[in-house]
C-alpha cells in the first residue's frame, strides 16, 4: 500500500491536467465561434493602392524592366571586357618533344645550355641521338596600337551601355504609362459601378412609385412594367460593370508584374485642371527626353565609330612582346633559360579590297542612321503635337460634360414632379433618368480621358515619371540625371 500511493497521486495529477486542458480548449473554441459570429475574424481587407505605389511595384516587378536591368549589367560587363584589351596579356605554354632531327637536336642542346665541344663532331652533327626537350614558356604582350581596334571596341561598348540605359528608361516610361492607363480604367469601372448603384436605387424607387400609382388607379400597368424593365436593365449593366472592374484590376496587376488575383483598395486620383503650357515647350522636352530619339542619336554615333574603325584598318598594328623560355632534357634538371624582348609592326599591303568595301559600307550605314534620326525627330514632334491637341480637347470635353449633366438633372427634376402630378408618362421619366445616368457616366469618362490625355502628353514628351526617386540613372557623357 505504501508503494501504491505515489502512483495514485501521479494518476490524479495527470487526470486533473487533462481536464484543465479540455476546459481551456472548449472555452477558446467557444470564444472563437463567438468572434466569428460577431464578424471579428474576417479576412484582411484589400491593401490600399495609390498611383505612386503602383509605379513602385511595377518598377520592382515588371518583367520588361527587370530584363532591361539585366541588359545594363551585361553591357557594363562588356565595357569592362573592352577596357581589358588595353592591358597586358600574359600567356603560358608548355610542350614536350622527342626527336633525332639534326637541326632540332642542335638547337635543343643550345636551348638546354647542354652543348659541349664533342657535339661539333661530324658524326654527332649528322647522326645525333634522340633528344628529349621539356619546354615552358611565358609570353607577355602589351598592345600599343592594333589599327585602333581596342579603342573602337571600347567606344562601341560604352555607347551600347548608354543605349541599354536608354532602353531601360524607355521600358520604365512605357510601363508607367500602361500602369496609369490600367489604374484609370480600374477607377473608371469603380466610378461607373457607383453611378449604376445610384441609378438602380432610383429605378427601384420609381418602380415603387409606379406600383403605388397603379394600385391607386392613377397609372397604367404599362408604367409599372416599364419601371420593372428599367430596373432589370440597370441590374444587368451593374453586373457587367463589376465584371469589368475585376478584369481592370487583373490587367493592372499584370502590368505591375504581380499575381493577377491580388485585390486592391484603389485610392482616388484628384481631378485638377492642368496648365497645358505651350506646344513648343513640350516639343523641346521631347527632343531632350524621348528615349527613342536619344537611342537614334546613340545609334548614329555607333555608326560613326564603325566608320572610323573601318578607316583605321588601313593603319599598321604595333605591339611589344616579352618572352621567357625554359628548356630541360629532364624535368629534374634546371635546363637552360632565355629572355626575348621584341617590338612588332604588322602592315597589310593588299587584302582583296575588303577594307575598302568595309569603309564604303560603314559610310552608307552612317548615312542611314542619320536619316533615321531625322525621321525619329519628325515622328516624335507629330506625336507630341497630337497629344497636346488631344489634351486641350479633353479638357474642353470635361466642361461640356459638366454642363450637360446639370441640364439633364434639371430636366429629371421637372419630369419627376410632372409625373407625380399625373402630367407626364413613366416613359418620359425613365428617359430622363437614363439621360442623367448617361451624362454622369460621360462626365466621369471625360475626366478620366483628360487624365489619360495628360499622361499621354507627358509620355510622348518623355516626361512621365519625372521626379520619381526610383527612375533615376546617370548618362555617361553629360552626367545628367535620366528620369
Amino acid at each position: 500500500m505504501i508503494c501504491e500511493r505515489p502512483n495514485q497521486k501521479f494518476a490524479l495529477s495527470l487526470l486533473t491536467l487533462c481536464l484543465g486542458l479540455y476546459l481551456f480548449m472548449s472555452i477558446a473554441h467557444g470564444q472563437q465561434r463567438e468572434d466569428l459570429q460577431a464578424g471579428k475574424c474576417q479576412p484582411e481587407k484589400s491593401a490600399p493602392l495609390d498611383l505612386h505605389r503602383a509605379f513602385r511595384l511595377s518598377y520592382n516587378n515588371n518583367p520588361e524592366i527587370l530584363q532591361a536591368r539585366a541588359m545594363i549589367e551585361a553591357s557594363d560587363a562588356r565595357k569592362g571586357q573592352a577596357l581589358a584589351a588595353f592591358l597586358p596579356r600574359l600567356d603560358f605554354q608548355a610542350g614536350f618533344s622527342y626527336s633525332n632531327n639534326p637541326v632540332s637536336v642542335f638547337g635543343t642542346k643550345l636551348n638546354q645550355s647542354d652543348f659541349e665541344m664533342q657535339d661539333f663532331r661530324l658524326n654527332a652533327l649528322n647522326d645525333p641521338d634522340y633528344r628529349e626537350d621539356y619546354m615552358t614558356r611565358f609570353i607577355l604582350t602589351q598592345p600599343l596600337f592594333n589599327s585602333g581596334e581596342e579603342y573602337s571596341q571600347y567606344r562601341k561598348a560604352s555607347i551600347i551601355k548608354d543605349i541599354s540605359g536608354l532602353n531601360l528608361k524607355k521600358n520604365i516610361q512605357d510601363t508607367l504609362y500602361r500602369v496609369e492607363q490600367a489604374y484609370c480604367r480600374a477607377l473608371l469601372s469603380r466610378e461607373r459601378i457607383e453611378v449604376l448603384e445610384s441609378v438602380l436605387k432610383a429605378a427601384r424607387a420609381h418602380e415603387d412609385l409606379a406600383r403605388r400609382r397603379f394600385d391607386a388607379g392613377l397609372a397604367l400597368k404599362s408604367d409599372l412594367l416599364s419601371a420593372k424593365v428599367r430596373r432589370f436593365s440597370v441590374e444587368r449593366e451593374l453586373i457587367e460593370a463589376k465584371n469589368k472592374l475585376v478584369l481592370a484590376i487583373a490587367s493592372l496587376n499584370q502590368t505591375m508584374g504581380i499575381d493577377l488575383d491580388t485585390q486592391w483598395e484603389l485610392q482616388d486620383l484628384p481631378w485638377t485642371k492642368q496648365d497645358q503650357g505651350t506646344l513648343e515647350w513640350w516639343i523641346e522636352k521631347a527632343m531632350n527626353n524621348r528615349p527613342e530619339l536619344l537611342v537614334a542619336r546613340e545609334n548614329e554615333e555607333l555608326a560613326e565609330v564603325e566608320r572610323s574603325r573601318a578607316m583605321l584598318r588601313f593603319l599598321p598594328a604595333i605591339n611589344l612582346h616579352g618572352i621567357y623560355e625554359n628548356h630541360r632534357n629532364n624535368i629534374a634538371h634546371n635546363g637552360g633559360e632565355s629572355w626575348t624582348f621584341a617590338a612588332t609592326l604588322d602592315f597589310n599591303i593588299f587584302k582583296g579590297f575588303s577594307d575598302y568595301y568595309a569603309a564604303r559600307a560603314a559610310r552608307a550605314e552612317l548615312s542611314g542612321k542619320q536619316s533615321s534620326t531625322v525621321e525619329a525627330e519628325s515622328r516624335i514632334k507629330l506625336q507630341v503635337k497630337k497629344a497636346y491637341l488631344d489634351f486641350i480637347t479633353a479638357q474642353k470635353q470635361v466642361q461640356v460634360a459638366q454642363l450637360s449633366l446639370e441640364q439633364a438633372e434639371e430636366s429629371q427634376k421637372i419630369l419627376k414632379k410632372r409625373y407625380e402630378n399625373g402630367l407626364a408618362l413613366m416613359v418620359e421619366l425613365l428617359s430622363a433618368n437614363s439621360a442623367v445616368k448617361e451624362e454622369n457616366i460621360n462626365l466621369i469618362q471625360a475626366r478620366f480621358n483628360a487624365r489619360l490625355a495628360w499622361a499621354e502628353l507627358n509620355y510622348r514628351s518623355g516626361y512621365i515619371g519625372k521626379g520619381l526617386p526610383f527612375t533615376v540613372a546617370v548618362h555617361r557623357k553629360s552626367g545628367d540625371l535620366i528620369h
